[in-house]
């Protein structure tokens, strides 16, 4: 339910609030933690979520707005997977509460100043039952709390006179907060002979303090047709230290309809606090991917395409895994150094009349360069096929979409093995009655095929896809 209206001289409120809950119907394949035996099972798999937002916005003079919002999230998991290859009444329950503040300031016709304020609060519990995180180690219970806060400024000019350049740039600061956090273990098999472990998380109370300056500019060169994105964003850490995180992109345009693109990006992940300070004496290095990209983008009057290279180098991952030396039975470690390589590409066409055709697709090649192996878990090929005819006469509109993928392994595990195609079809109608009344209808799986996804935590034969819905 929404709801939007506005009241006074420029000032609005936007009410959403949603709910909705899924029964899922998919098969695993588990071992069980005793007898080391696998069998399948389909458990009573359900999700549910609520979520409502509120949003204000006023002016107080022409040259000021101010933004003010609030959302909350309620989202559950029941009999989900929770550890590799295992699954049995594992539950989950996250919370977030969050809230901005954000004032707009214009300083004269091209020049703004904004100023930023916000607080995000999570609170998650998880059960896990018939596991084993840990030698002799049944059921699992833990909650967190966690809370991250900051200010940001950020001044943006879209145009300084006589050096053809737009430029933002800012500086922030946040604290992230360990609030609390602990954990319940209980013995396999659950025979009520010992007492459960209490254990607390060994960085509760622990936080992060982050101070940042970022910048983002772009230059017309003399010659027009060619154009400079730059840029970038400097952290300093209380706990990792200083990171420089750059970006730059050379852009030529032959024509008015097309571009040539060379870009660089190059990105930072420290462990989250969760991460960070759940485990005792955690020694992992923050995970970084630098990405490169060469685009070529074209169209016409009723079409337009892009296709792109790129090549990725991930270092260091982080990544969950078991541990029985931990308390808590888990641990996080990094992944060492990965590389990918892949072509992208795509195209729309929109003919005169009611119809339109989108047709996209990729190949990806991914491997350790340590160990030289591939990495299987994510699809070597993908792609996608959707079509729309509108029906002006009916107030209608009609899509269908397939979406595609194949070459990729059904687990992690050394034993894994390829999974069929995947090929799913969804529809999507749409009619309006009014200028109040609009209704949709969305089918998923239409041909409801036996569709399945690749595990991260070592189901064979993955986990199946949505059926038909």
């Amino acid at each position: 339910v929404q709801h939007s209206s506005g009241f006074g001289d420029g000032a609005r409120v936007n009410i959403a609030v949603a709910a909705s809950g899924e029964q899922l119907e998919r098969s695993y394949q588990v071992r069980d933690p005793l007898t080391g035996l696998t069998q399948q099972v389909k458990p009573d798999e359900s999700t549910a979520s609520k979520t409502a937002t509120l949003k204000m916005s006023f002016k107080p003079s022409s040259s000021l707005k101010l933004i003010t919002g609030l959302y909350l999230d309620d989202f559950n998991t029941f009999n989900s997977p929770c550890c590799p290859g295992v699954v049995a009444d594992s539950d989950s329950k996250s919370r977030t509460q969050a809230g901005q503040f954000i004032a707009t300031q214009q300083l004269d016709d091209d020049n703004t100043l904004q100023a930023r304020v916000y607080y995000v609060d999570t609170h998650v519990d998880r059960f896990a039952a018939s596991v084993s995180v840990g030698p002799g180690i049944g059921e699992a219970e833990s909650s967190t709390d966690l809370s991250r806060s900051g200010v940001e400024l950020i001044y943006r000019n879209p145009e300084i006179e006589g050096f053809n350049t737009q430029i933002a740039f800012g500086l922030g600061y946040e604290t992230a907060n360990f609030k609390n956090g602990y954990l319940v273990l209980a013995p396999y098999p659950l025979d009520g002979t010992t007492e459960p472990q209490v254990l607390d998380y060994p960085g509760q109370g622990n936080k992060r303090d982050i101070t940042y300056l970022l910048l983002d500019a772009r230059t017309v060169l003399a010659d027009e047709r060619w154009s400079v994105n730059y840029g970038g964003r400097l952290d300093e850490y209380s706990d990792e230290g200083t990171v420089l995180t750059p970006r730059l992109g050379f852009i030529f345009q032959p024509s008015e309809n097309s571009a040539f693109k060379l870009l660089y990006n190059k990105a930072f992940r420290a462990p989250s606090i969760g991460e960070r300070y759940s485990v005792v004496d955690l020694n992992i290095d923050p995970e970084t991917l630098d990405s490169y990209e060469f685009v070529f983008l074209t169209g016409g009057r009723h079409w337009t395409s892009e296709i792109v290279l790129f090549e990725n180098h991930w270092n260091d991952a982080i990544t969950f895994a078991l541990d029985a030396s931990q308390p808590a039975g888990f641990t996080y470690t990094n992944t060492g150094k990965n590389e990918a390589q892949g072509v992208e590409a795509s195209l729309s066409w929109q003919p005169d009349g009611p119809w339109r055709f989108d047709v996209s697709g990729s190949y990806v090649k991914s491997r350790d360069i340590i160990t030289g192996q591939n990495y299987e878990l994510f699809p070597r090929t993908m792609a996608s096929i959707g079509i729309e005819r509108r029906f002006d006469s009916l107030g209608a509109d009609l899509t269908i979409s397939n979406h595609i993928f194949d070459q990729v392994k059904d687990t992690n595990l050394t034993t894994s093995e390829d999974l069929p195609l995947y090929w799913r079809t969804d529809l999507v109608f749409t009619k309006s009655f009014s200028k109040k009344l609009d209704i949709h209808i969305n089918v998923i799986n239409v041909f409801d095929r036996n569709n399945r996804w690749p595990s991260v935590l070592g189901f064979t034969e993955g986990i199946a896809d949505r059926s038909f819905t």
